[in-house]
């Protein structure tokens, strides 16, 4: 997005009329611009309340054994600035178990320290780990009535947390974070001067420069079998493909595709290794995620709707292979691959759109282009010849 409105951290513009979802997306995209932590913080707990509705919310880091309420936002004073133990409180059980947790009355729930509450306006609430593996945080959203929290609050919280994880991955390089554990948060995101060592042994056994992420939904299965046909049997890079599918269209897919590719196509494995001129589909009903190294599979919960998902694809990959990655959104519908796409470009990927003037279906491919200073927009001959560029290194990979 473009504009010092949009450029300004913290705060959030307010759509009543609007679709939650593309609310969603502009926070995404203003935590693109955030340099600090705090920023980070800020962003997240305003639109917590905006886009729930709660009358609070917290975000909480975990140091070690114990939990640190670093912010609030919220109609009365909760725990900012307080630290528990990890053991004895809501937000440690969500990091711990790596999972939501919704409670309608916190006074009939065995995992809530009532103590703790009794001072405070909350009778229900929302926790959500920040990152689904090896958590770093989590995020709350309070409510001062009792009410059954629905599962598009679940859903909007778990978004939140996930694109606070990259932001705050993104803002790690940048600047340290002033009055929480600097030394062990940085070791939990990085995993300390270990990971770093096997990192760069990793980085100096594969045999790829480049990771290609393609997502499509409506109008893809064609779209895909156009731009397979066209791409050469010696490109130098693993290519994930998503693209949203019944429960029983994984499998035709990949026979279908397989006609027409010169590169081989299968259904990944969970932990099996990533490999170049191999092209990677998710089973049916799964995830396909990416992991340093290995492909996973994980039947985690939908994300906008649907599994397998495109912006779960998109994130791990940023994660992991941040400016070695090319992300590709084609013909489809909704919003599915936005916000995934905003994850590849701020950790420096390259990010590609089909020419919607071209598309079946173009709203998805629309919707990129609006919240991603996309790096180009082709037809789909010229995303083949970019892609097939790769596999001679005319392509020089950003530093």
């Amino acid at each position: 997005m473009k504009g010092p409105e949009q450029k300004t951290v913290g705060h959030f513009r307010s759509h009543r009329s609007g679709h939650v979802s593309e609310q969603i997306l502009e926070v995404i995209s203003q935590l693109s611009y955030a340099s600090t932590l705090p920023e980070v913080t800020e962003v997240v707990r305003r639109a917590v309340r905006q886009l729930t509705g709660a009358d609070g919310a917290t975000f909480i880091l975990r140091e070690g054994n114990l939990v640190h309420y670093v912010d609030e936002d919220a109609i009365g004073p909760l725990w900012k600035g307080n630290r528990f133990d990890i053991q004895a409180c809501i937000s440690g059980w969500s990091i711990l178990n790596r999972k939501a947790a919704a409670i309608e009355d916190i006074y009939s729930d065995p995992r809530i320290p009532v103590e703790a509450y009794r001072s405070t306006f909350v009778k229900s609430l929302i926790m959500v780990p920040i990152r689904s593996e090896d958590p770093i945080g989590a995020i709350g959203a309070y409510w001062a009535k009792r009410r059954k929290p629905s599962r598009r609050q679940i859903e909007i919280l778990q978004s939140l947390a996930d694109a606070a994880a990259l932001a705050f991955a993104n803002a790690r390089h940048l600047q340290g974070y002033d009055g929480t554990d600097v030394q062990g948060f940085s070791k939990s995101m990085s995993g300390g001067s270990g990971s770093q060592r096997s990192d760069k042994s990793l980085l100096a056994n594969e045999s790829f420069d480049r990771l290609i992420l393609i997502g499509a939904s409506a109008g893809g299965v064609s779209t895909l079998m156009n731009l397979l046909a066209q791409l050469p049997s010696d490109l130098a890079a693993p290519i994930f493909l998503v693209i949203h599918t019944s429960q029983d269209g994984a499998s035709d897919l990949q026979v279908v595709l397989n006609r027409v590719s010169a590169l081989p196509v299968s259904c990944a494995q969970e932990g099996e290794p990533i490999r170049p001129g191999r092209v990677y589909l998710p089973p049916a009903d799964h995830h396909l995620l990416v992991d340093r190294g290995f492909v996973r599979v994980f039947k985690g919960p939908e994300e906008n709707f649907t599994r397998p998902a495109i912006d779960p694809l998109f994130r791990t990959a940023a994660i992991h292979y941040r400016h070695r990655v090319v992300g590709i959104i084609l013909s489809g519908n909704l919003y599915d691959g936005t916000a995934g796409l905003l994850c590849v470009k701020m950790h420096g990927g390259t990010t590609i759109v089909q020419n919607p003037e071209e598309t079946v279906f173009p709203y998805m491919c629309r919707t990129a282009m609006k919240y991603v200073n996309i790096d180009y927009i082709f037809t789909l001959s010229e995303i083949a010849r970019y892609l097939s560029r790769l596999a001679s290194s005319q392509i020089v990979r950003r530093s």
